[in-house]
């Protein structure tokens, strides 16, 4: 019987830039993604603190697509439909005949992609990666246990005063203001005016300037009666977007448990394929969800420290001298053979 591997990554992800994860909005305001956690304060008081946190099944949408990238060039392209739509997402365009236990079996030893994050062709195959949630290092998330005590020397307040209200504030969050595509030509005009020393200051007033615009518009369309009718403005399409803000470090889980060599090799692949662009949440391509990642590596009841780390340049590397390297090759092994038809399932 071939030996199977399982692996259990532990560490943080620090922000670089802000990461926008968003669940709702009102007005020009979108909010990112919260939930509110109970702790006992040094009173003996419990205390709800409201922290943002990213979902895991986003960060394993992130890996799927490295994934299939990985698998993609390994191939060489030229898939059929079926195949690149199971390798993005995990399913099929059209419902297949369900697939006998042999059959099964032989598609789950090819399709090492579904070893790791399952999927449905002609069977319900499941995943063996599993990411967890994101959550800050804050006394609230350590105090419930929700990050590991040994995180305690990077915790960061869930909350400030901000001296020029004199109220709390959440440190964990802070405002991104953005505009449309479609106001590029006015740039240079309008919205640079807006960097200054208070910039974020200037784009609020550019904002609220904005929406009171937009009210002259709406009011001059139901008067019949207008002669002139208000223009529109660049002003009026400034947006502000709540994203976990820059330096907050985020405790991370990812777990791969009874899988091939190969399909632990190109899991690896695919992780080094991220570190490479490390980017989460929407609003990646203009430089937003970029983070700085740690992790401890535990296989065969041995912790490998800083498997994953960042040198003097900023760039991520891996450390395979404690594990890896065996299932790099394997998977290196298997991409010399491998065709379209080897990651076909039907």
């Amino acid at each position: 019987m071939k030996k199977r591997y399982s692996i259990k990554l532990s560490g943080t992800l620090t922000t670089i830039s802000p990461i926008i994860h968003t669940h709702g909005s009102s007005g020009n305001s979108t909010y990112c993604i919260k939930t509110s956690v109970p702790f006992i304060n040094e009173m003996g008081e419990t205390e709800y603190v409201e922290v943002p946190y990213f979902q895991g099944s986003s960060f394993r949408g992130k890996l799927r697509r490295n994934m299939a990238q990985t698998l993609i060039d390994a191939v060489g392209g030229n898939l059929d439909i079926d195949t690149a739509v199971r390798l993005m997402v995990g399913g099929k365009m059209e419902a297949g005949n369900y697939r006998s236990l042999a059959s099964a079996r032989d598609v789950l030893e090819r399709c090492i992609d579904l070893q790791l994050f399952g999927g449905i062709d002609g069977s319900n195959f499941e995943s063996h990666l599993k990411v967890g949630m994101l959550y800050p290092i804050t006394n609230a998330t350590l105090a419930r246990k929700i990050v590991p005590l040994a995180y305690e020397y990077i915790k960061v307040d869930e909350s400030r005063n901000n001296p020029a209200t004199n109220k709390m504030t959440n440190a964990l969050t802070e405002w991104v203001i953005q505009t449309r595509r479609d106001e590029l030509l006015n740039h240079s005009t309008q919205a640079m005016s807006a960097i200054s020393e208070d910039y974020y200051a200037e784009a609020e007033k550019y904002l609220i300037d904005g929406i009171e615009r937009q009210s002259e518009i709406k009011a001059s369309k139901k008067d019949k009666n207008a002669t002139e009718k208000p223009k529109k403005t660049i002003q009026a399409h400034f947006g502000k977007i709540e994203g976990i803000a820059v330096g907050v470090p985020l405790y991370s889980e990812i777990e791969v448990s009874n899988v091939s060599d190969v399909a632990m090799g190109l899991f690896l692949k695919t992780l080094e394929g991220w570190l490479g662009s490390p980017y989460l949440g929407s609003a990646s391509r203009s430089g937003y969800g970029k983070v700085s990642a740690s992790y401890h590596l535990k296989a065969d009841g041995k912790t490998i420290r800083d498997f994953v780390g960042v040198d003097e340049f900023g760039e991520h590397t891996l450390n395979y001298e404690g594990f890896g390297s065996d299932c790099i090759k394997a998977f290196d092994k298997w991409v010399k053979k491998a065709t379209t038809e080897t990651i076909k399932a039907s």
